[in-house]
This record gives C-alpha cells, structure tokens and sequence, in this order.
C-alpha cells in the first residue's frame, strides 16, 4: 500500500459536471473536495506518462494499472483531505448543529413506527423518519472532521466538540478568473465571449493524502500537474500508515446488531440513492442478512469529465454525496464477520475502484 502527498503549488482547478464551452457559458464552476477518480486519474496518467504513453510499458514497470476500459488491479483505498499531517474528511450529515446554540445533536431514526399521521415519499415502509433530540431549528454542517476524531466520536454514537472541525473557509478561498474567448483564425480576441473560471486556491500546507495499492509508485519525491488546466503540483510518499482503531465502534455493533455506513467520498449507486448490488455482495461475503431502515442523504453531484482516450466528454452520472448516512439493522448473522471485514471499503456499484464510494461503519442507537 502507496501513501501519497498531493501538495499545490499554484491555484487549483476542479471542474463540475456541468459542460462548458468558452465564450457560450459564462461560468465554469469548480467542486471540492475533487472527485476520487481525479486523484486516480493523476496517479494512472503520471504512471503512463513515464512508461511513453504505453500501456504495456507502464504495466511491466509498475504493475497493472490497467487500460482506457478499466482499472486492472489498481484500487484507490484512501483520500483525504490533509492538513499540518492530520487527515480529514467531510462532516458525516447525521451530524447536525443548533442554529441559535450551535450545539451539535445526531440525527437517529426514530425507536417507533410513526408514520401514521405523516406523509413522506419514501420507498419503503421500513424505512424511519430521523430525528434530533433537540429543542431548536437545527442545520447541516459544512466543513471537514479530522479522521481520528471521527473514529473516537460519531462512529461510536459520541457527539464531537466543535472546536475539531475544520470549516471551509480555512481550507480554501475561490478566485474566479474572468477571460476572453480567442478568434482561432485572426489570434485576436473574440468581441462578445467572456467567461469566468473558479479557482481554488488552498490554504498553505493543505493537500490530499491518497492511498492506493496494485501498482509500484516510482520515487520518493516529484512534481506533477492535476485537475483542469493541468495545475502544478508536488507529491511526497509518506511513511506508513494506518486508519484509527475501531475496536469500541466494533463493541457496540457486536451488542446492538445495528450499524451505520458512512460514506467519505461519493458513490454512484444503480439504484439512485440506495446502496446497490455492490453492498449486497459486501453482506453475502460478510454472512448478514441486513435492513436499511434510515439513511441522511444530501443532494445529488454530478460526475462528469472528459474522455482523455476517446477525445471526448464522458457520460454526466448522478452520486450521492460524500457524508451520506445508511442505518442498517442485522436481521441474520454474526456482526464480527461484517466489522473484521469492512475497514475502509468502496461501495459504489460504479468506479469503486477508483476510489467511490469509499466508506466506514460504525455504531447508532435509536431517538
């Protein structure tokens, strides 16, 4: 296993799904924290890259990265967002925040069945209303939880202080760059087709700490470029590391029979927002048989990109956000087999191994 240091040098630019054209759309919107598949694609093309853009060079001098059609035995198993060498990752949305006391509460689905007398589209009948144990309008929280502290706190149904988190706005500051459509033909500039373009610029000593496993990693030390316009950056192989212990959240899954997945990047799922085959195989390996019976879901982002191989625009998918919540309940079978086997698992029924989907367990008791 790789453990990689992704530090800008310059701005950053990670565009969204939407498409753009120069000088027709006006604004070219960046998201953030970037898609795992940007950070796959800067490890398999700088391995390529090296290898004369040959495949089976590249595969023969690091291993198999696979091809324009799949990952081979390349798996993303780690990104996060890193900070003075402390990890982090976005606010899981059971989290949520008092709007006058700015008290953080859990959003738990509720002990009994009250449907009756509320009206909801959701799909199933199993599924519970969540609820906050608050006395005030609660919100959502943006920002970013160091990785230790959510190990030692929300997986374990512990509410964090919220001096941990990090908010955005120390993390990075956009600049949008306003420029001019260019006349191919006269090199001149093109009356009428101004556009803007949303950098981000990072906070100093802020990057991404990807880990991956599959293909040998050549060096120590480099410089690279990533994201749209080929930013700069420079990459450091770290020492050896390890994800939190999760031997308490294990306790109370084991006792209580219940578990929540929590994911830290976004998955796209065949079924929309619900877990898909991918989860079901995960349970099948795993010997349970479980329920869904509450999910904190955000808004769909969309995926896009652009086909380097084909020359073209890939597909826009819809994924569910990272910091989405699953409750699940065991119905059958040993929770051991699950937590032993889970660690840090992608459960995207789509790209999962690029990294989608990337997720941990842990444990929730009911409102």
């Amino acid at each position: 296993m790789t453990s990689l240091f992704i530090e800008p040098l310059d701005l950053l630019l990670f565009r969204d799904g939407k498409p753009f054209s120069a000088g027709t759309d006006h604004l070219a919107r960046s998201v953030f924290p970037p898609f795992p598949t940007t950070l796959t694609g800067f490890i398999r093309s700088t391995l390529l890259l090296n290898a004369g853009l040959d495949w089976e060079r590249a595969r023969q001098a690091y291993g198999d990265l696979g091809s324009p059609n799949g990952y081979g035995e390349f798996r993303l198993q780690g990104m996060f967002l890193r900070k003075e060498d402390k990890d982090f990752v976005p606010v899981p949305r059971d989290l949520v925040r008092g709007r006058d006391s700015g008290r953080y509460y859990f959003m738990r689905p509720l002990s009994l069945n009250v449907s009756e007398g509320f009206y909801s589209n959701f799909p199933s009948q199993e599924l519970r209303h969540l609820w906050a144990s608050s006395d005030e309008m609660v919100e959502g929280i943006q920002g970013y939880i160091p990785l230790d502290v959510l190990f030692a706190t929300v997986l374990n149904g512990i509410v964090p202080d919220p001096s941990a988190i990090l908010p955005v706005v120390s993390v990075l500051t956009p600049e949008p760059r306003t420029n001019i459509g260019i006349n191919r033909s006269t090199r001149t500039a093109d009356e009428g087709r101004l556009f803007t373009v949303e950098f981000l610029r990072l906070a100093k000593g802020v990057g991404f700490h990807v880990r991956f496993e599959g293909v040998r990693w050549p060096g120590q030390a480099g410089f690279g470029t990533l994201g749209g316009e080929q930013r700069p950056v420079r990459w450091l192989v770290l020492d050896s590391w390890d994800y939190p212990s999760l031997h308490q959240a294990a306790r109370m899954i084991t006792e209580t029979r219940r578990f929540k997945v929590v994911l830290m990047t976004p998955a796209i799922f065949d079924r929309g927002w619900q877990p898909g085959s991918r989860c079901e195989d995960i349970f099948a390996a795993a010997g349970v048989r479980v329920r869904l019976v509450g999910a904190a879901v955000g808004r769909p982002v969309k995926i896009g990109g652009f086909d380097l191989h084909t020359r073209a625009p890939k597909p826009i998918r819809a994924a569910v956000p990272a910091g989405s919540v699953y409750f699940y309940e065991i119905l059958e079978g040993d929770p051991t087999h699950l937590v032993a086997g889970w660690g840090m698992t992608c459960v995207s029924d789509h790209d999962w191994e690029a990294g989608m989907g990337l997720s941990v367990i842990g444990g929730w008791e009911y409102a």
